[in-house]
C-alpha cells in the first residue's frame, strides 16, 4: 500500500478521471470529488474506504448512480476519527458489487483532520 499525497489525482478506471480525496474544514471530514469520461452504463458509481489497504469498504454516502447528463460527482465521508489516514478509491458498479483491484483507481491517502 503506498500512500499519495491528498487531493492527488488517481489514474484512470473504467472512464473515472480525477478521483480526488480532500481534507475538509470539519473534523471528521474527507470530500470525495471524480469526474466520468466513460460510456454510459447501468449501475452506480462505487466509493470505498480502508485504513490498512487491504479491506476495502463502500462508502454509503458516496455509492451514487450513473446520471448521463452529468460528468462531475462528489460526496463526503464524515464521522471519521481526527488524525486517522484513509484511503479511498473509486469504481464503475453495474450490479452493486464491490471494487476489485483491477476495476478501482488507485487509491488516494489522505489524513482526515
Amino acid at each position: 500500500w503506498q500512500p499519495v499525497r491528498a487531493a492527488e489525482e488517481a489514474q484512470s478506471s473504467g472512464g473515472i478521471t480525477e478521483f480526488r480525496a480532500t481534507p475538509a474544514r470539519l473534523r471528521g471530514r474527507i470530500e470525495l470529488s471524480w469526474k466520468y469520461a466513460g460510456k454510459p452504463f447501468s449501475g452506480s458509481f462505487v466509493v470505498e474506504r480502508s485504513t490498512n489497504g487491504g479491506a476495502w469498504r463502500a462508502v454509503s454516502a458516496c455509492v451514487q448512480p450513473f446520471d448521463e447528463g452529468n460528468e462531475s460527482y462528489a460526496c463526503a465521508d464524515a464521522g471519521l476519527t481526527s488524525g486517522t489516514r484513509y484511503a479511498y478509491r473509486a469504481c464503475v458498479s453495474s450490479r452493486g458489487a464491490n471494487c476489485t483491484k483491477s476495476s478501482a483507481t488507485k487509491s488516494v491517502a489522505v489524513k482526515a483532520p
